[in-house]
Order: C-alpha cells, then sequence, then structure tokens
C-alpha cells in the first residue's frame, strides 16, 4: 500500500497509449467553467490538482487505486472542482490488461453537479498474432450535471496496429475515437465530461499547438511509423518516424446563418523524435489540416498549419 498526499499528477490511460481520454489531473483542464462549447475547445491552461491517492498492489498481476481530488479553477477553495474515484487494473496474461474505473466528479459553480463516470478499457500486446496490438476504451456517464441537466456523455475509442519483424520495425495502426457532443436538451448535456490530455493530432487536439478540441467530434486515424537507429545514441532504436491521417466530423453540427456544417476536416501529421541520451529527447513535427467547414464558418479559412520543435529534458 501506498499513499501520495498534495499536488501531484493523477493520470488513469486505461489503454496505455499516452493519450489518456478520460483523467490525467494535472495535465487537463478545469471543466466546469472553460469546457463544451460548439466544437468541444477548452482553455490551454492546466489545473492544478491535489488530494490523497492511495495504490494498493495486488501481487503481480494487478493494481487498486483511489484518488479524492481537488482541481483549481484559480478561484475559491469552495468553487473547486471535486474528483472522486476508484480504478482497478488487472493483467489477465503477460499480453492481456484490463483496466475499470468508476468515479464521481463535481463541476466547479454548478449547484448540485454530481456527475458518474464509468470507465473500461482493455489492450492486447501479440495475443493473438505476433505483432498485432488490439485495444478499446468506453466511457459512459450518468447523474446531474446541474439540477436541471442530466449526464448523458459517450466516449469510446477502439483500434489495432501491426509492427512488422523487421529492421526499423514498421507499424501501421488504425483507430476510430469518439466524443458525443451536446444537442442542447431541455432536460439533459449530452458533452462528454473528462479529465483529458489528448495530443495526438497536432492541430485538431494537440493543447499547446492546436485547437484543443476535447468533445463533439468523431476521428477515423491511419498511421504508419518506423523506429531504429539513425543517429549516433546510447539509446536503442532513438529515431521515430510517424505519419498520421485523421478524418475527422463533428457529431453535434455547428449552425450557421446559411445552414448547419459537421466536417472538422483531413489533418495530415509527420512527427520525429531522437533520444539524444537517456535524458535528452529532440522533437519536432508539422500538422497541416485541409477542407474544414466548421474552420470556414469561424474564420473564414478552411485551412490550417502547425510547425514545431522543442527539447524535453529528464532530470
Amino acid at each position: 500500500l501506498s499513499l501520495t498526499l498534495g499536488i501531484q499528477e493523477v493520470v488513469l490511460d486505461p489503454v496505455g497509449r499516452g493519450n489518456p481520454l478520460l483523467i490525467a489531473l494535472g495535465r487537463a483542464e478545469v471543466y466546469g467553467t472553460t469546457g463544451g462549447g460548439d466544437i468541444g475547445t477548452s482553455a490551454r491552461d492546466e489545473a492544478r490538482a491535489g488530494g490523497v491517492r492511495a495504490d494498493y498492489k495486488l501481487g503481480a498481476a494487478g493494481n487498486l487505486t483511489f484518488v479524492h481530488m481537488m482541481v483549481d479553477d484559480g478561484g475559491s477553495v469552495i468553487a473547486n472542482e471535486l474528483l472522486t474515484a476508484i480504478d482497478a487494473t488487472y493483467k489477465v496474461t503477460d499480453q492481456i490488461t484490463v483496466e475499470g474505473m468508476f468515479g464521481l466528479i463535481n463541476l466547479a459553480g454548478l449547484e448540485d453537479s454530481e456527475v458518474w463516470l464509468l470507465g473500461i478499457g482493455a489492450n492486447t500486446n501479440g495475443a493473438f498474432v505476433d505483432g498485432l496490438s488490439l485495444f478499446a476504451q468506453f466511457g459512459v456517464e450518468f447523474g446531474e450535471v446541474t439540477t436541471d441537466y442530466d449526464a448523458g456523455g459517450l466516449m469510446f475509442d477502439i483500434g489495432a496496429s501491426y509492427t512488422l519483424d523487421m529492421d526499423w520495425k514498421p507499424c501501421f495502426g488504425v483507430e476510430y475515437l469518439f466524443v458525443s457532443g451536446d444537442e442542447a436538451s431541455a432536460d439533459e448535456y449530452e458533452g462528454f465530461i473528462s479529465y483529458e490530455d489528448n495530443n495526438d493530432l497536432v492541430i485538431l487536439e494537440d493543447k499547446e499547438f492546436g485547437f484543443d478540441i476535447d468533445e463533439n467530434y468523431s476521428v477515423v486515424k491511419i498511421r504508419a511509423s518506423v523506429q531504429g537507429d539513425l543517429l549516433p545514441s546510447p539509446v536503442k532504436d532513438a529515431f521515430k518516424l510517424e505519419l498520421v491521417l485523421g478524418i475527422a466530423k463533428l457529431d453535434e453540427e455547428v449552425g450557421t446563418p446559411t445552414g448547419a456544417e459537421d466536417a472538422i476536416g483531413t489533418e495530415l501529421d509527420i512527427k520525429a523524435s531522437w533520444m539524444a541520451t537517456k535524458q535528452v529527447k529532440v522533437y519536432t513535427g508539422i500538422g497541416m489540416l485541409f477542407g474544414s467547414d466548421i474552420l470556414d464558418v469561424y474564420v473564414e479559412e478552411s485551412t490550417a498549419f502547425t510547425f514545431y520543435l522543442g527539447t524535453a529534458v529528464t532530470f
């Protein structure tokens, strides 16, 4: 049993792909005062989170986690958001892992807010075919966003990838992600409420360089990557190059004077990274968005472009 108290990150990522869609406290934004909107964007500032986390190891097979965290919205303590959750991870075999989470979110500034979140996920790595990885996760919400609106959010994410057993480990994958949006119902809020930190697509999803769309969209992603030793480094397979094609649309259309639009557009990302040492990573990327009817509604432009270059140093 281990206990962690104070300001900390709490990341519950059922499929372990580095872009958590349910809980990533300390890396996510406050939801209640900044989330939602026509295209589900939110503020970029990461909200501090503090409280208690308890982890209990079930031998080598699994882990139980309990968290009770306050999420700072920049206002008074009473107005801060709260998350209370329990998470269980279990290794069915060395190649199959399942995870389940049940939590309660109390949103800031909303009277009697009690949003219950149930999430499950699973991933396999070579369990059925050598080199084949499968993953799936699902989230559903119920309870009350406020006294007048019931919670009815839905999220699911499924995908597969296959890595060839050869030099440079060529890998090909496909993924489908759906995050519900609000239909402006008289008694239900259907947007999916979460503390996500999904920064996969550089323009559409990234919170540092892109639009940071959090809800009200679906996207098909097709990806390919290679990884090997291109430059001298003490790290094996230190260089990685990845291409991602994302075809996205809104769940609920955005109204315009001439009609409604749902085509977010098609995005092509080219990303590269190199581990210069075990502590220093150099990374770069280009993102290009085409045919966005939604972007045209807001800024009368259907394309967007992003380039970034940076380093990450671990101590």
